[in-house]
C-alpha cells in the first residue's frame, strides 16, 4: 500500500503534471459555484436566515384578511402566473406551497445608525456584474455598495462615495453634527434624529438614459438642498436646486425640495422625484425634471466646488408638479415604459393604493402653450394645476389596504409581478393575478421599516430597512426597456 502511495505521489508531481495543482482547484471552484448558484452553501455566504412565514392570499378586495383559500388549490396556479415557464425559484413545489425554496436571509445589519434612506442597482461593464448602491442620510451622508463578488464568497460592504449628502456648509452646516445653517446664518440647535434625516443623501437612481451606456449616478444632497448627478470627472452637476410650482414672481413660492426620498428615471431622459413635504407642512409632490439626462456636465471639480453657491443652474429648466397626494412610498416604470406605478394613499376612500399614471400625455406642449401659462395669474394658475392632476388617466392597479396602512416601497421584474413593502413584509402581487387579486404574504418581523426594494440583475430581491439590508431569490430578473425603441406617442 505504502508503495503503491509513492509511486501515485511520484506520477502526480512529474513537473509535466504540475498543471494538475490549477486544474483540480478550478474545478472544485466551478463545482461550487454551480451548486452554491442552486441554493447550497448559503449559510455561510447569504448571512443570517431571517424567521418568516408564507401564505397565499385568494382575494384582498375587501379589508379582511379571513378570505384564504387553501394554499393547495392556489400553489400552482400562483406559480404559472409568476413565471410564465414555472421556474419553482420562489416557492418550494410542494402540497402546502407554505415554503421559499431559497430562505429570507438577513445580509447586513448595521448601516450608520438606522438612516438608510434610498437603494439602486447598478451594472459595471468591466467588472462584469452589478451591485446595490445603498443611500445614507446620517451626519454628512455615504453610499455603500453591497455585492457577492460573482462567486459563492461574498464581497459585501464597501464605501462608495463619501460625503453624499452635505459638503459646502453653505446650505447647511456639515461640520457640526448639532447644528443647522438657516438662511440668515444663524445656527439652530436641532435633534440628531433632525440631523440625521436632512443631512446626508436620501434619493439615488442610475442615469441609464444615454446611448454610450454610461451610467452616472444622480443624487438627492439634503445637506445641500438640491439633486446632483456625479460625473465621470467626480463633479456634480445640480440638475434640481430651485422649485417653484406655478410660474410667478412670488418669493414665498420658491423654495429647495424638502425630502426627496425616491427618484425615477423615465425612458425618455426625465427624472422624477418624490419629496415629503411633510415635516414642512405639506403633503407628499411627485417632480418632473424634463430631458434631465441631457443636462450639459460640468467641466471640472472646481465649477462643481462653485455650484455648492448657486440658486439655479441656467442650463435646465424648473421641475414641475406631476402629481401630488397626502401620502406616497415609491414608484417604478410599467413593463411598456410609458406609465409609472405609485403607491399611495387616497385620504376619501382611506384605502393604500398603487395607481398607474401615464407618462406621455403632457410630452407634446408646444412653446406658444408654455408662454400662455407663464401670462397666467397665479389663481388661474393654481386652478389649472389642480385641475390637470385631477384630469390625468389615473388607473387603480392594486388596492392592498388589508396589509398596510402607509403605501411603502415598491419594485416590478420583467414579468410584470409587483413586489410592495408592507408593515410586516413583503406582498407579491402576479402580473397575471391583479384581477383576480391572487398575492403571495412573505410576513417577517425585523423590527424596524422597510424604505425601499430594488430587485438587481443576480435575481435577488434587496430589502432595505432602516439599518439592515435582506434579501430574497426571486424567479424573474430585473425590469429592463430599450429606450432607443421608444417612440414618442
Amino acid at each position: 500500500m505504502v508503495e503503491t502511495l509513492k509511486v501515485f505521489t511520484k506520477t502526480i508531481l512529474k513537473p509535466s503534471n504540475a498543471w494538475l495543482a490549477l486544474f483540480f482547484p478550478a474545478l472544485f471552484y466551478y463545482f461550487g459555484n454551480a451548486l452554491h448558484s442552486l441554493g447550497l452553501f448559503r449559510s455561510s455566504t447569504y448571512g443570517e436566515i431571517l424567521k418568516h412565514e408564507l401564505m397565499l392570499i385568494r382575494s384582498l378586495s375587501s379589508h379582511s384578511t379571513n378570505n384564504l383559500s387553501s394554499t393547495k388549490d392556489l400553489c400552482y396556479e400562483f406559480l404559472t402566473s409568476i413565471n410564465s415557464k414555472n421556474k419553482i425559484l420562489y416557492i418550494q413545489n410542494n402540497k402546502n406551497c407554505h415554503n421559499l425554496l431559497y430562505p429570507l436571509y438577513l445580509v447586513h445589519d448595521d448601516f450608520d445608525n438606522g438612516s438608510i434612506s434610498s437603494t439602486t442597482w447598478m451594472e459595471n461593464d468591466e467588472l462584469g456584474r452589478g451591485y446595490l448602491l445603498i443611500s445614507t442620510s446620517a451626519e454628512k451622508g455615504k453610499i455603500y455598495q453591497w455585492e457577492t463578488g460573482g462567486g459563492p464568497i461574498a464581497i459585501g460592504r464597501t464605501l462608495n462615495l463619501n460625503d453624499s449628502g452635505c459638503r459646502s456648509n453653505i446650505y447647511k452646516n456639515c461640520s457640526d453634527g448639532d447644528n443647522n445653517i438657516d438662511e440668515t446664518g444663524k445656527k439652530t440647535a436641532t435633534a440628531n434624529r433632525d440631523v440625521n434625516y436632512h443631512t446626508g443623501s436620501g434619493g439615488i437612481v442610475v442615469d441609464t438614459y444615454r446611448s454610450d451606456s454610461s451610467r452616472r449616478l444622480i443624487v438627492a444632497e439634503y445637506g445641500e438642498g438640491r439633486i446632483v448627478r456625479v460625473e465621470e470627472n467626480g463633479a456634480r452637476t445640480p440638475l434640481v436646486i430651485e422649485t417653484r410650482k406655478f410660474n410667478d414672481d412670488d418669493d414665498d413660492n420658491i423654495n429647495r425640495l424638502c425630502r426627496p426620498f425616491q427618484l425615477l428615471m423615465t425612458p425618455y431622459g426625465d427624472l422624477l422625484i418624490i419629496d415629503d413635504a411633510t415635516h414642512h407642512g405639506g403633503g407628499f409632490d411627485l417632480w418632473r425634471l424634463r430631458k434631465a439626462s441631457s443636462v450639459p456636465a460640468l467641466p471640472s471639480l472646481s465649477v462643481s466646488r462653485r455650484a455648492h453657491a448657486w440658486n439655479r443652474n441656467n442650463n435646465t429648466g424648473l421641475p414641475h408638479i406631476f402629481f401630488q397626494s397626502n401620502g406616497m412610498g415609491g414608484m417604478v416604470l410599467d413593463n411598456s415604459g410609458q406609465r409609472i406605478y405609485v403607491t399611495t394613499f387616497d385620504l376619501e376612500s382611506s384605502s393604500v393604493l398603487v395607481v398607474s399614471l401615464p407618462l406621455l400625455d403632457d410630452l407634446d406642449d408646444d412653446d406658444d402653450e408654455k408662454q400662455i401659462k407663464d401670462r397666467e395669474s397665479t389663481n388661474n394658475q393654481r386652478e389649472r394645476v389642480a385641475r390637470e392632476l385631477q384630469s390625468k388617466q389615473n388607473t387603480i392597479v392594486f388596492n392592498y389596504t388589508a396589509h398596510a396602512n402607509t403605501p411603502g416601497a415598491i419594485e416590478i421584474d420583467n414579468n410584470g409581478n409587483l413586489y410592495l413593502a408592507v408593515e410586516n413584509g413583503i406582498i407579491v402581487v402576479s402580473s397575471s393575478s391583479k384581477s383576480q387579486s391572487i398575492v403571495a404574504k412573505i410576513s417577517f418581523f425585523a423590527g424596524e421599516r422597510i424604505v425601499d426594494l430594488t430587485l438587481g440583475s443576480d435575481r435577488f430581491l434587496y430589502i432595505a430597512m432602516e439599518s439592515k439590508l435582506a434579501r430574497v431569490r426571486v424567479p424573474n430578473s430585473q425590469l429592463e426597456i430599450q429606450t432607443e425603441l421608444l417612440i414618442k406617442a
